[in-house]
């Protein structure tokens, strides 16, 4: 049993939850203020999955391509009308539910290095300390989250289950592709991910992260054909 993975989901639900009631008895003022600290521990985070990267070229190209890929597919904007149709009337009443919030909520829960390589790590060996660990963060981050989303926070932890669930069952299939090079690419672009979702929660950026997550699984073959034909 993925004790590492049902105890990292468990903790993004219930983080989502309780910043959900929390959020209804505090002020803007500090909720807004929460939602920065959100935006500063990412960008840590990224800051220091990013300069882990061997190859810079394989790593932009993915990024990039996929969220052109992303954009004309409008991955975003699947996700987005899905989640509405999901949450229903009540949360679509609700101000303080900005949709492109979740969106970021998700991807950073979801599509994290830290949670990929968390759970291909326990699939692989059973290893389930650095799920454990960011748990932690999680739960603080959902809550942190769920103070201004509300309750419908607690839907990344869906979102999660789905995404790390594939890279937990799929962690023996990728292992024999992910040398030292590939392995320090694909922790990157993770970082790539969560930066982009940080300057958007800051308000620096305007690029979609969901758009761009298709890069977490092109950055393999990318980083390997990369190695291949370019010396």
């Amino acid at each position: 049993m993925p004790i590492g993975l049902i105890t990292d989901i468990a903790a993004i639900t219930l983080g989502g939850l309780t910043g959900g009631l929390l959020g209804r008895h505090l002020k803007d003022k500090f909720k807004q203020e929460m939602n920065s600290m959100v935006s500063i521990m990412a960008m840590g985070i990224a800051l220091y999955m990013i300069p882990k990267m061997e190859i810079m070229g394989a790593v932009m190209l993915s990024v990039v391509g996929c969220y052109c890929l992303g954009s004309a597919m409008d991955i975003d904007g699947h996700v987005n009308r899905t989640i509405l149709k999901l949450t229903g009337k009540v949360f679509r009443g609700n101000q303080s539910f900005d949709v492109s919030t979740l969106s970021v909520l998700i991807v950073l829960m979801g599509f994290g290095g830290g949670g990929i390589m968390g759970s291909m790590t326990e699939s692989m060996t059973g290893d389930s300390s650095l799920l454990m660990g960011r748990a932690v963060c999680d739960f603080i981050s959902s809550l942190m989250f769920g103070t201004t989303l509300g309750p419908v926070a607690a839907l990344a932890g869906g979102t999660s289950l789905i995404s790390l669930s594939f890279f937990y069952l799929s962690a023996r299939l990728l292992l024999p592709y992910m040398s030292n090079v590939v392995y320090a690419n694909f922790i990157a672009t993770g970082g790539m991910l969560t930066l982009i979702g940080s300057l958007r929660m800051f308000g620096l950026s305007k690029a979609k992260p969901m758009n761009a997550v298709l890069s977490v699984i092109f950055i393999i073959p990318v980083t390997i054909l990369w190695q291949k034909f370019i010396p």
